[in-house]
C-alpha cells in the first residue's frame, strides 16, 4: 500500500544571499529524502531514504504572489515567538509598510550580492523574448527577487528530481474551489481509500493589494526568465493579464 508523506525538501534561508539559497538539482533531491524517526528509547535519528521507495509523486503548486506573503508572514510568527517586538513594529502584516517594507529591505540588502553572483553564474532559461536581459538586471527590478528566485527554483528542481515518476499536479486553489472533487482525485491517484471526513479548507485571501501591476509585469518577466519549460507551462497563468490579484 501507498503511504502519503510530505515533504518540504530544500527549506531555503529567508534573510540570506545567492551564495547561500542556490542549490543544484541534487543536493536538492536528497533534502526531499530527509526524515527523522524516533528510536525505541526515545532518541531520534535523521537519514535518508532510498528513492526506490517512492512510487509517486504529488506536486503541490501554491499561487507564487501568496507565497510571497506567505514566507512574510511566516517571519512575522518567528519575531512574535523570540518577541522581537522592533521587527514586528517596523514590519507589520500591510501592504506598503510592512510587506513592500521588508522586500525591499532584503533586496537592497543583497543587490551587490545577487548582480555579482548572477552575473557570474549563468543561470538556464527558457527560450523567450526576455533572455537578451541579464538575468542580474531582471533581479534588480523585481521585488523581492531573492524570495521569488527560491519559489521558481524549488519548483525547477522539484519537476526535475520526479520527472521519471508519475507525477499528479494539483494546485493549492483547486481545493478552494473543489475541496471534495480535487481531494477524491488526489486519493484516486495515490490509490488510497477515504476512511474518515477530512477537515474543511480556510478561505482564500484577498492580497491584490500588496502587488501593484508593475510588481506582477516585472516578477511575470523574471519568471519566465528562469522557470524550466515544466515549470512555466504549470505557472504562467498565474502571470497572465486575465489573472485574477484576487486568487
Amino acid at each position: 500500500n501507498n503511504v502519503l508523506t510530505k515533504t518540504f525538501c530544500h527549506q531555503d534561508c529567508v534573510d540570506c544571499g545567492p551564495s547561500q539559497y542556490v542549490v543544484d538539482t541534487k543536493k536538492f533531491g536528497i533534502s526531499c529524502r530527509n526524515s527523522t524517526a524516533k528510536a525505541p528509547k526515545g532518541d531520534q535519528s535523521t537519514f535518508i531514504y532510498p528513492i526506490k521507495r517512492v512510487r509517486k509523486a504529488v506536486h503541490l503548486i501554491r499561487n507564487p504572489f501568496h507565497n510571497l506573503i506567505q514566507r512574510f508572514s511566516w517571519e512575522l510568527q518567528l519575531a512574535k515567538k523570540r518577541k522581537d517586538q522592533k521587527f514586528l513594529d517596523e514590519y507589520p502584516m500591510l501592504p506598503k509598510k510592512g510587506f513592500q517594507r521588508w522586500c525591499m529591505m532584503l533586496d537592497k540588502k543583497y543587490l551587490k550580492e545577487t548582480k555579482a553572483y548572477f552575473q557570474e553564474h549563468p543561470v538556464k532559461t527558457t527560450k523567450s523574448e526576455h533572455d537578451s536581459l541579464a538575468l542580474s538586471e531582471l533581479m534588480e527590478k523585481s521585488i523581492c527577487h531573492g524570495e521569488f528566485y527560491k519559489y521558481i527554483q524549488w519548483h525547477n528542481h522539484a519537476f526535475n528530481v520526479t520527472a521519471k515518476l508519475d507525477t499528479h499536479v494539483v494546485y493549492y486553489e483547486d481545493f478552494q474551489k473543489d475541496f471534495v472533487g480535487t481531494w477524491d482525485k488526489m486519493l484516486d491517484f495515490v490509490e488510497l481509500e477515504k476512511k474518515e471526513k477530512p477537515y474543511g479548507f480556510p478561505e482564500p485571501h484577498d492580497y491584490s493589494r500588496f502587488f501593484n501591476e508593475e510588481h506582477r509585469r516585472d516578477l511575470g518577466k523574471l519568471a519566465k526568465a528562469i522557470s524550466s519549460e515544466t515549470t512555466w507551462k504549470h505557472l504562467k497563468d498565474f502571470f497572465s493579464e486575465s489573472a485574477n490579484p484576487k486568487i
